[in-house]
């Protein structure tokens, strides 16, 4: 699949994603679900908060940056670089 086939149709699921509960005849409304608490020490409300406040630290620093337009997604998020092969001369 070439990407604007893909594009496209990932498009056309977005556009049409609201609409899908109203077709199958379902409501619109769901009800709430009841969200358990959990049961947490101390200790770990502090490391659950502490990992909360970095990762927020984090998603601002990452949020805050600006890409160009014309940079292609791939070449921005490489996870790992490929090792070069090393030429030997003989």
């Amino acid at each position: 699949m070439k990407r604007r086939e893909f594009a496209k149709q990932v498009w056309v699921a977005v556009m049409l994603a609201p609409f899908a509960g109203v077709v199958r005849g379902e409501q619109e409304k769901e009800t709430p679900k009841n969200e358990s608490k959990l049961k947490l020490t101390a200790a770990q409300e502090a490391a659950v908060k502490k990992a909360t406040e970095q990762r927020e630290k984090m998603l601002a620093g990452v949020r805050s940056r600006v890409l160009p337009y014309d940079l292609e997604p791939a070449f921005v998020f490489v996870a790992r670089p490929r090792p070069r092969p090393s030429k030997k001369k003989s």
